[in-house]
């Protein structure tokens, strides 16, 4: 019997994605990408073995930093 594996996505939120902003002026200033408008960093983890109160507790405290993040479940919306 397989464990179910629980997926979720985590961006930060606006004013706290710092090291998406840089990346992106990064991109500006060295690759001359100049119609660059925006890069979001997205971090993907896949849990396998915990139940959902376990997962969910994780999600809070481990996975993510909830004043500061948004959490996707499972499928991540453009």
């Amino acid at each position: 019997m397989s464990a179910q594996v629980k997926r979720i996505f985590v961006e930060k939120r606006s004013g706290f994605e710092l090291e998406s902003s840089a990346l992106g002026r990064e991109l500006k200033e060295h690759l001359g990408i100049g119609g660059l408008k925006k890069v979001r960093i997205i971090n993907r983890y896949d849990v396998e073995g915990l139940t959902g109160q376990e997962f969910e507790e994780a999600r809070r405290q481990i996975l993510s930093e909830p004043p500061l993040d948004i959490c996707y479940p499972e499928e991540l919306k453009a």
